[in-house]
C-alpha cells in the first residue's frame, strides 16, 4: 500500500490526541545508508506532557515510549545564560508519554504500542494539496545586516574569544488559515527527503523538518552523534566536482574537525575514559538537494552517568553553537536578531528500555498555532576562513526546500 496514504491515514487519526509526532527516515543516495539508520517511519501520539527539566530522567525507567522537543533557549537554564530575547511562546521543554506508537520498518508495519494499526479499506480521505499561496516568508535581516554582522564575528574570531561560530537569522512571517501541516509536511518529504524528518504537533505548534542531522542517540550504552559541517548544493551537471571541492576545501575541513573535537569533549564528560571514538570522519553524503559533510563520533556511556546526563550535558549541540560553547552562546545571543526557538533544538523519542534518539532542528518550518506566525532559522558555521558572501548564499541554498513551497515577500 502507498506510504503516503498510510501517512494520510496516521495523522488523520491523531487528530484524536493533542500531541503527535511522524518520524521519517529517508535514506541518503549514497550506496551505503547512513550508521544507525533504524526504520522506515514512527508514527507516536499522546496527551501528558512533562516540561521540567528536574522529570527527564524518569524517561529512562519509566519503561514507556516518550517524545518530545527540546528547545535552543533552554541553554540559558542548562549554562546559566541570560539573554535579551523575550521568550517564544511554546515551552522550552516538552516530553509525552505516547499512548500509540506504530512503526515501519523495512517495509514491515507494526503496532508497538497502544492500539492496533489496521491498513484502512476503501476510498482515501486525502489532505489538500499544499499551496505555496498559504505560506509567506521573508528575511528578517538584509544581506546587508548579515554582512555587517559577521564583520563583527570576525573580529571576535581575530581577538581569540572564539575560534568557530554558528551564525544563524530566521525567515518570518505568517501562515493562512487555509495552512495544513499534515500537507505542507508530504509536500516537503516530496521535496527534501531526509534522515531525521519530523513532523511535530502540539497545541502551541507544528514543526515541519527535513532535518539531515542526529544530535544524540543512545543504544544500549553506546552513544552516538553525528554532526554536520560542510555544505555544497547539487548539480546534475557538476556534482562530482562539487563533492570534490567540498572534501578539499580548507575551511570546511577546519570547521568540521572543531566540531568533531567539540563532540568528543562533550560526550567525554559522561563516558567511560578511553571509550570516545570517531569511526567515521569527514564523510560526504548525498541528499535530494545538497551534499554534507558527515561523521559519527561515538563514546560508551560511564557507570556513574545516565543518558540523559549525556543529552542535557552536550546541548545544545556544538554544530549549532561552535567554541568554546559557552562564550560563542553568549556572542550568539548579542549578535542575532531573535531567539532561535525550537531551531537549533531538538526533536526525539525514549524506548521503554531507556534509549533515545534525537535530531538536529534544521531546515524546519515553525508555525505557533495560536497567532499563525511562521519561522524558518538558516546558518552557518563562521570561522576566520569564512567567505561572508558564500556563506549568505549558503543560507539561502539550506532554506531553498522550504522557500519553494512559500510565497517569499
Amino acid at each position: 500500500m502507498d506510504q503516503l496514504n498510510i501517512w494520510n491515514d496516521l495523522l488523520q487519526k491523531s487528530e484524536a490526541f493533542p500531541y503527535s509526532v511522524l518520524f521519517v527516515s529517508q535514506p541518503t543516495q549514497n550506496p551505503r545508508p547512513l550508521a544507525y539508520h533504524q526504520f522506515d517511519w514512527m508514527f507516536l501520539a499522546g496527551s501528558k506532557v512533562i516540561d521540567q527539566i528536574s522529570d527527564l530522567k524518569s524517561m529512562e525507567t519509566s519503561s514507556q515510549w516518550h517524545f518530545g522537543h527540546l528547545n535552543y533557549d533552554l541553554k540559558n537554564e542548562l549554562h546559566q545564560l541570560k539573554t535579551k530575547f523575550k521568550p517564544v511562546d511554546y515551552p522550552n521543554l516538552g516530553m509525552v508519554e505516547a499512548e500509540w506508537v506504530v512503526q515501519c520498518k523495512n517495509g514491515v508495519i507494526s503496532t508497538l504500542f497502544g492500539l492496533e494499526y489496521s491498513l484502512p479499506t476503501g476510498s482515501w480521505d486525502l489532505f489538500p494539496t499544499h499551496s505555496p499561496q498559504s505560506v509567506h516568508l521573508s528575511p528578517l535581516i538584509s544581506e546587508e545586516m548579515y554582512l555587517d554582522d559577521l564583520k563583527k564575528v570576525r573580529d571576535y574570531l581575530k581577538n581569540g574569544a572564539c575560534y568557530e561560530l554558528n551564525y544563524c537569522f530566521p525567515f518570518v512571517g505568517k501562515v493562512t488559515e487555509q495552512f495544513n501541516p499534515n500537507s505542507f509536511f508530504l509536500a516537503l518529504m516530496h521535496a527534501s527527503p531526509m534522515p531525521f524528518s519530523v513532523l511535530y504537533k502540539t497545541p502551541e505548534i507544528w514543526a515541519m523538518s527535513a532535518s539531515p542531522e542526529r544530535y544524540l542517540k543512545k543504544q544500549n550504552n553506546k552513544l552516538i552523534s553525528q554532526p554536520i559541517k560542510g555544505t555544497r548544493k547539487r548539480s546534475k551537471e557538476n556534482d562530482a566536482a562539487f563533492i570534490d571541492e567540498l572534501m578539499q576545501s580548507e575551511k570546511e575541513n577546519a570547521e568540521h574537525i572543531m566540531i568533531v573535537d567539540l563532540v568528543r569533549n562533550d560526550l567525554a564528560q559522561c563516558s567511560k575514559i578511553g571509550s570516545v571514538a570517531v569511526p567515521e570522519l569527514k564523510q560526504v553524503y548525498t541528499f535530494e538537494r545538497v551534499h554534507q559533510m558527515i561523521s559519527t563520533v561515538t563514546a560508551e556511556l560511564s557507570d556513574h552517568h545516565c543518558g540523559i546526563d549525556a543529552l542535557i550535558g552536550a546541548f545544545p549541540m556544538g554544530s549549532m553553537t561552535g567554541a568554546p560553547k559557552k562564550r560563542v552562546m553568549e556572542i550568539i545571543d548579542e549578535l542575532e536578531h531573535a531567539p532561535r526557538g525550537l531551531y537549533s533544538g531538538s526533536i526525539g523519542y525514549f524506548t521503554p528500555d531507556g534509549d533515545f534518539d534525537f535530531n538536529v532542528v534544521i531546515r524546519t518550518l515553525v508555525v505557533e498555532t495560536k497567532n499563525k506566525t511562521a519561522q524558518m532559522g538558516v546558518g552557518g558555521a563562521i570561522t576566520y576562513l569564512s567567505n561572508p558572501q558564500d556563506e549568505y548564499e549558503e543560507c539561502w541554498v539550506k532554506a531553498a526546500p522550504i522557500l519553494g513551497l512559500s510565497t517569499l515577500i
